[in-house]
């Protein structure tokens, strides 16, 4: 059965996972690559050796679901100034943003993308949970939403339960 947890910090805006090529730029240097890992409404979450540090303005620029996007941002946090982070070893180093505009079809192609994404794990996640799950349909579905990732029963599993855990808004 899929799990979900209560425990954790209350978000403003719901998020979602993503695997995005992406860059970011400080005031006056050269831009930097960084993987863009979550995203929502309300900002990002950019995994980069060296983050910038906290309180910086910042400069993204990515694509998702072909719409480019170069927007303002500030640093929020980020795993070089948070010991806590460190304790995980398997998380990767980088910083959450805060985006500071984001004009209405910006926000409406990510509110889309986050609410397509999250509905799609639910619905994995009520396919797995069923007495007679379709496997075709799980695979089919995983696929589109994690391309190149293994499809065995179990991995799937384990992805959806950490969606739903880990990106959805808590109350």
């Amino acid at each position: 059965m899929v799990s979900l947890s209560t425990a954790g910090p209350e978000r403003k805006f719901q998020r979602a996972s993503c695997r995005v090529p992406a860059r970011f730029r400080l005031a006056g240097q050269a831009g930097r690559r960084a993987e863009l890992l979550t995203i929502g409404i309300g900002g990002a979450f950019l995994a980069t050796p060296r983050p910038p540090t906290v309180g910086a303005a910042v400069h993204l620029d990515f694509t998702l679901d072909a719409h480019h996007f170069r927007l303002p941002a500030r640093v929020a946090w980020n795993s070089r100034e948070n010991l806590s982070y460190h304790r995980w070893p398997h998380r990767r180093a980088g910083f959450a943003a805060e985006f500071e505009e984001m004009n209405l079809n910006e926000r409406e192609v990510v509110d889309r993308y986050v609410r397509h994404r999250n509905r799609a794990f639910r619905l994995l996640a009520f396919e797995l949970d069923r007495p007679d799950p379709d496997p075709a349909l799980i695979k089919a579905i995983f696929r589109q939403l994690c391309p190149g990732q293994s499809s065995h029963a179990r991995h799937i599993r384990k992805i959806v339960q950490h969606e739903l855990r880990h990106f959805r808004l808590r109350k």
